[in-house]
């Protein structure tokens, strides 16, 4: 958890570095779906013109489910999903993330006391301008088989 939320950050800080509206950030373990390319087409052509901090290509989402933004036919508004596997990160909560998530191991690991992982700091102190693709197109091999039948199906090899 440690590395995990200290990568993410210093991705942040590197885009807020280069000046980057926006950065798309996939963990070693994620896994695509065979329509990944589509769907995230799908999910720029839906955000544009609307307020957002984070998007998910894919979280565990326990089961629940969001409902779709208006006027989109995949971005659905996410609730505390947890995963950050595949997550696009907007340059309004670059300096949000910059302040409240530390830099270095040792105060990570006390961070990590209270918050528990990167992904549950963004599930419940992150809660507006969330959005989540609904049909997700990318996972990780442990949530699979909390994924929708139809998500499985479209696994790439």
């Amino acid at each position: 958890h440690v590395g995990c939320g200290l990568s993410h950050r210093a991705v942040v800080a590197e885009a807020k570095r280069h000046g980057l509206s926006n950065v798309l950030v996939f963990e070693d373990d994620v896994l695509f779906t065979s329509d990944a390319l589509a769907g995230l087409q799908t999910a720029l052509e839906e955000l544009r013109g609307r307020d957002w901090r984070l998007l998910y290509l894919g979280a565990c989402r326990w089961r629940q489910e969001f409902p779709l933004a208006q006027g989109a036919t995949r971005l659905a508004q996410a609730g505390p999903v947890t995963c950050s596997h595949a997550v696009a990160y907007h340059e309004s909560v670059y300096d949000r993330i910059l302040s409240d998530v530390p830099g270095e191991s040792a105060a990570m690991e006390e961070w990590l006391k209270i918050h528990h992982g990167i992904d549950q700091y963004y599930a419940f102190n992150l809660t507006d301008g969330k959005y989540l693709l609904s049909r997700v197109i990318a996972t990780q091999r442990n949530i699979v088989p909390l994924e929708s039948p139809e998500v499985q199906r479209h696994l790439a090899g």
